[in-house]
């Protein structure tokens, strides 16, 4: 707000009379400057289109409110596109989202890069037009295959070492071991794995109960989930010792015979 009393600056500069700038201190502003300051869409993701649609801000720098000026983008392997905001006007210090009617191819499974800047005619500042972002186009990861151990291996020993071929399009996998007859869990026994192997042993393995388990081939955005498998750990053994043969008086210093009969009457050897 205008203080009338107050004609000067700190540095003896005229103050503007009806909008004097903020603090004690008056400045200049760069009256035209405009430019892109983030892209919106298309994000990196799974199995982008080749129509994908191109949305800006833009952010108006300058003292002055700008409309009618044109926008613009392009990728390493394509010309650019040039459109026109129209209308719509930017005040000073605002942003405004700006679609393109021409979208962009972004299928490739690769890291393409879309350049967008501003084209205001006469521009005072460069620098900060252009804004260059990286967008990454994933394919949604193969169902993990080849796991081993084999579905349905019995007399498993644990450590168990579990192994699956690696997953087209993943970057990381998650494992869920469980016992079969438990629902499986909601979080996974081995988390953001970059092997292809993953050796498990746990003192609540119970031997003898069968086990389910499953991989999860995943990236940054999408996930596929393998066939889910079944193993069996070994049973244990259970050693009895009777008749059990010894000398009913023996004297000190003498050797004595003693024998005996082992039964295993569990269910592993």
């Amino acid at each position: 707000t205008p203080v009338p009393e107050v004609t000067t600056d700190v540095d003896g500069q005229a103050r503007t009379p009806n909008y004097p700038d903020i603090g004690a201190d008056e400045f200049n502003y760069v009256t035209k400057d405009v430019g892109i300051t983030k892209l919106l869409t298309p994000g990196s993701g799974c199995n982008l289109s080749a129509a994908s649609f191109v949305k800006v801000v833009v952010q108006n720098y300058g003292g002055l409110p700008q409309t009618g000026f044109n926008v613009a983008y392009r990728t390493y392997s394509s010309a650019p596109v040039v459109e026109n905001v129209g209308s719509r006007v930017v005040a000073p210090g605002d942003t405004i989202h700006f679609t393109f009617s021409q979208p962009v191819n972004v299928s490739g499974f690769t890291t393409h890069t879309i350049m967008a800047y501003s084209l205001l005619s006469g521009e005072l500042n460069a620098f900060n037009d252009t804004l260059s972002a990286q967008i990454i186009n994933y394919p949604t990861p193969a169902p993990p295959g080849n796991m081993l151990p084999a579905d349905g291996t019995m007399n498993i020993d644990p450590p168990i070492s579990f192994s699956w071929l690696p997953s087209v399009g993943a970057t990381r996998y998650d494992i869920f071991i469980w016992k079969a007859t438990d629902p499986m869990p909601t979080q996974p026994t081995g988390q953001d794995l970059t092997q292809i192997v993953y050796v498990y042993s746990s003192n609540s393995l119970v031997f003898g109960a069968t086990y389910k388990w499953q991989v999860i081939a995943k990236n940054g955005f999408c996930q596929t989930a393998s066939a889910i498998q079944q193993f069996t750990l070994r049973q244990l053994p259970d050693l009895t010792a009777g008749n059990v043969q010894a000398p009913a008086s023996p004297f000190s210093g003498q050797s004595i015979a003693v024998s005996w009969t082992t039964a295993n009457i569990g269910s592993g050897a």
